[in-house]
């Protein structure tokens, strides 16, 4: 592949890094080519491009620079000699000679039926045809037909048909053969006689339509009898071809009708170009259209704070100046040489068009941008005044939390004022921005929760004397209080641990500490209280429990004993039936 500076690499990987300083860049012997708006730039391995001052465009010469299009230099119109700087020159008969030589005599040949050529027909050499066909054809009253291919042949026709015509000889002996004028015509034919038609057609509808657009009734009129005639026309024997001989003579004199109708080849001419300057002159304004809107895209963009590139903006107007003077113009001459400028025009359009795509972007992202602000400061605000009650000193870390703030909106600044190239605006945002504003954040959520913890840390030591002094009571009443007094001391430990860590230098290792040690308290807190009977459930997990001791349907127990006599007693009863059974068939 190709980098950057025309070396050639098997991989993007092994490309040298591109120069971003413009020291850099003169080190490796490549040109630092600076932005539109004077702030950076880029090393680039060809010739930088040279800007047109503030408020001016560059001619279509690419090196005047002007306010308006037509102070432009005009293009000359002398004409200059060619100069000749070849000293050969080709004949007639295909001889190349020096320019200063005369060419040799035209010689004049025939071409003989072999093929040869020969300087008169009297010298082609005679045709090899065996005389006695020849003799044969003369003596039964035929005509011979020399072949024209150049084997020295030929072929017999009989008495008074011409030569190339087809004839049948009837089955009677006696009569004599009858001339075909309309034989059928052979596939091959019959493919080359449709595609001469279908050009014919193709070649009408295209006459048509120029003579409606010059209004000419009368050849409307005759195009569309012609087509008639056309569609109309069997071309299904040989007589096709004389058919067609007699219509290509009459599309003949249609193209010199249609010609004659044109007038003179001046009147030609500016005809012509009157009809390209109204096709000029109806793009223009389609290209105006399309210039305006955007114009108004960029005005939005301007009254909504968005600072529009001067490049993109003098690019703008350039182009609007040209489409007016098209527009303007009264003839063809006027419009040539600016219309010729409006491809590269529009392609220079199409190169900044991303860019005011990218901006029109800008508004929601300066207002996400802002909300962020907002909401950063009060954070700060809030940290700030917690900081001053709770006496928190770390001066370093507060200075911080307000500068990044400053830095964030000095960036927003740069932002709205256009000093910061469209293509990197986004990338800007965030690292300049977002990411000082995140950190801003992070050190005031950091002041307030060690401020948090440290007005925590007095009501937590209230509390530890209440569950003291509860302990002490259920002692006396011979209550078991191990397991609250284990607790007691895991949470005097995590209250310590706490006190230490709000003294430290704040950071967001310490801010997450401490948030940490304040969950694991608060589950200390609920632990020791329950232990302690200092907490109630809650109405809905009381009445659950009410719920399930009392109420419901009653299920009895199984009596199991008297269902073991039953079955005995069922047994027994089986026996005894059983017996009388066998003491019966005894009796018989």
């Amino acid at each position: 592949m190709t980098c950057w500076d025309n070396t050639q690499v098997p991989s993007a990987s092994s490309c040298p890094a591109t120069p971003t300083t413009e020291a850099d860049c003169s080190k490796a012997g490549k040109s630092w080519c600076k932005y539109y708006s004077g702030t950076g730039g880029w090393c680039s391995n060809e010739t930088c491009e040279t800007y047109s001052p503030s408020g001016q465009m560059t001619c279509p010469d690419g090196k005047t620079f002007v306010s308006s299009f037509d102070k432009c230099p005009r293009r000359s119109t002398t004409v200059q000699p060619i100069e000749v700087i070849n000293e050969f020159k080709t004949c007639s008969g295909g001889k190349v000679v020096k320019i200063t030589e005369n060419c040799p005599p035209i010689e004049n040949y025939v071409m003989c039926a072999n093929g040869s050529q020969a300087p008169t027909l009297a010298s082609c050499p005679p045709i090899e045809v065996k005389k006695d066909e020849i003799t044969n054809c003369m003596n039964n009253g035929g005509n011979w037909c020399a072949d024209n291919s150049g084997k020295g042949t030929g072929y017999c026709q009989p008495k008074g048909v011409a030569c190339g015509t087809s004839v049948v000889y009837p089955p009677g002996p006696d009569q004599p053969p009858v001339e075909v004028q309309n034989r059928p015509l052979t596939a091959r034919e019959i493919r080359d006689i449709e595609r001469m038609r279908k050009q014919y057609v193709r070649e009408l509808n295209e006459l048509g339509r120029i003579a409606k657009r010059d209004k000419s009734d009368e050849l409307i009129k005759k195009i569309a009898d012609l087509q008639k005639e056309l569609a109309g026309m069997k071309l299904t024997d040989s007589s096709a071809w004389e058919k067609l001989r007699d219509f290509q003579d009459t599309m003949q004199d249609l193209r010199d009708a249609l010609q004659d109708s044109f007038g003179s080849p001046g009147e030609m001419d500016e005809k012509m170009q009157r009809r390209a300057l109204q096709q000029m002159k109806s793009g223009a304004k389609q290209f105006l259209r399309s210039l305006e809107a955007k114009k108004k895209q960029v005005d939005k963009l301007t009254k909504q704070g968005v600072n529009v590139d001067t490049e993109i903006v003098d690019l703008l107007r350039q182009a609007i100046e040209m489409a007016k003077l098209v527009d303007k113009a009264t003839t063809y001459d006027e419009v040539r040489d600016i219309m010729e400028q409006i491809p590269d025009m529009a392609e220079k359009m199409n190169e900044v068009f991303p860019k005011l795509e990218m901006l029109s972007r800008l508004p929601k992202a300066i207002a996400v941008v802002n909300r962020q602000l907002t909401v950063t400061d009060k954070m700060v605000k809030g940290a700030l005044q917690q900081a001053k009650r709770r006496g928190i000193d770390d001066t370093e870390q507060v200075q911080r939390m307000v500068q990044r703030v400053a830095d964030a909106r000095a960036a927003l600044a740069q932002v709205k004022d256009g000093s910061v190239s469209v293509d990197d605006i986004f990338d800007f945002i965030d690292a300049s921005i977002l990411e000082p504003l995140e950190e801003a954040r992070d050190i005031a959520n950091g002041i307030t929760s060690i401020a948090n913890a440290r007005a925590a840390v007095g009501k937590l030591q209230a509390s530890v004397k209440q569950y003291t002094a509860r302990i002490k009571k259920l002692k006396v009443a011979d209550e078991d209080v191990s397991q609250a007094e284990e607790v007691l001391g895991q949470l005097n430990e995590e209250i310590a641990a706490l006190r230490a860590a709000t003294a430290r230098k704040i950071t967001q290792d310490v801010a997450e500490e401490v948030l940490g040690s304040l969950d694991r308290i608060g589950d200390l807190i609920d632990e020791i209280e329950v232990a302690l009977g200092l907490v109630k459930p809650d109405a809905i997990l009381q009445q659950i429990r009410n719920s399930l001791e009392k109420g419901g349907e009653e299920f009895d127990e199984i009596r199991v004993d008297d269902l073991e006599k039953l079955i005995v007693r069922s047994f027994r009863t089986a026996r005894f039936a059983d017996s009388m059974v066998g003491r019966n068939v005894a009796l018989y």
